[in-house]
């Protein structure tokens, strides 16, 4: 119930913008009342993780007609991605040792360190 309000009002506020206006919405009132959005916080998680696994696993599904397309052009490809990953590996390792002499502090882990990585170059929703 608490969804259909949310999205009932993000339609009412931003008829263009409701995807933008129910997100605030919803980051907006479990922010002020936690301990009435708090209940929901596993269902909400694991019903979120199933849909991001149905959204990836859809989004693959239709990779095949696009490898058939890309045969051409996939060494130059490859080759720009992995100049491309590796210098974005190289700032975010330089930045992690940057960050331990600045702060003269323990650098992050490696884990931690590819882990914000990845919620970079796939956004935070590739990061489960």
């Amino acid at each position: 119930a608490a969804g259909f309000v949310i999205v009932a009002a993000a339609n009412h506020l931003a008829p263009s913008d409701s995807i933008v206006a129910s997100t605030a919405l919803t980051v907006l009132l479990a922010t002020a009342l936690p301990s009435v959005l708090g209940p929901l916080d596993k269902a909400g998680s694991l019903l979120g993780t199933v849909l991001l696994y149905l959204f990836f696993a859809t989004a693959g599904a239709t990779g095949g007609g696009l490898a058939a397309t890309l045969v051409g052009l996939g060494p130059p490809l490859l080759l720009f991605l992995g100049a491309l990953y590796a210098g974005h590996l190289a700032v975010v390792f330089g930045g992690a040792r940057l960050w331990q002499k600045m702060t003269r502090s323990d650098a992050p882990d490696r884990q931690t360190v590819l882990a914000a990585s990845n919620a970079n170059i796939g956004g935070p929703a590739t990061d489960v």
